[in-house]
């Protein structure tokens, strides 16, 4: 099945209609949830509330329930495990965000205890200029970036880049080596 990308609108339809698959903490997503998944993913957000919003969204639903059912037993490799990681994977690669560093804290500014998604909007809409379409269509990803460049731009954050990672990683192994070494030094007795 074709998804379009992930954009901050569809993120936030899967939000609203209650979708394990972005649920803030644990959740056990269900068949429904990926079902609700797919149809928000493979339409334009409009179209997805035209549909919902429809006399006919039960017959319209129940129609494409049975031909993705007749698609699953024509494919006899298929595994719903399968699908629930890619459309995981979906999601976790599109709402990505790159690493940072705390500058400055936000200081209580409006809207520092809304959702992540609202003060991305705010910022993509007031500061960035973004359209509402952009918003509602646009990759999620992109949005992403944006948002954190701005933030770092304004001084808040440090955008880290991938070798700053890698000698952070390298130092957090040599730290944790002599750590052991020193904690297997204190049980043996050997001050070395």
């Amino acid at each position: 099945m074709r998804l379009l990308p992930l954009s901050l609108g569809r993120y936030r339809l899967l939000k609203r209609f209650g979708c394990s698959f972005v649920a803030e903490g644990f959740a056990t997503a269900s068949m429904d949830d990926l079902f609700l998944g797919l149809v928000i993913c493979s339409l334009a957000c409009g179209e997805f509330l035209e549909l919902i919003e429809s006399p006919h969204a039960g017959r319209e639903l129940k129609r494409w329930g049975k031909r993705i059912r007749k698609e699953i037993r024509r494919d006899k490799h298929f595994t719903i495990f399968e699908k629930y990681a890619l459309f995981r994977r979906y999601i976790a690669e599109a709402s990505a965000t790159p690493s940072y560093w705390v500058e400055r804290d936000n200081d209580g500014a409006p809207g520092s205890a809304a959702h992540w998604s609202t003060a991305v909007e705010v910022v993509l809409r007031g500061e960035l200029g973004y359209s509402k379409e952009e918003i509602e269509e646009g990759p999620l990803s992109k949005a992403l970036l944006d948002y954190f460049k701005w933030s770092e731009n304004t001084g808040a954050i440090r955008l880290l880049h991938p070798g700053e990672l890698d000698a952070a990683d390298e130092n957090a192994r040599i730290l944790e080596a002599a750590f052991a070494k020193a904690k297997a030094a204190g049980e043996t007795g050997n001050a070395s």
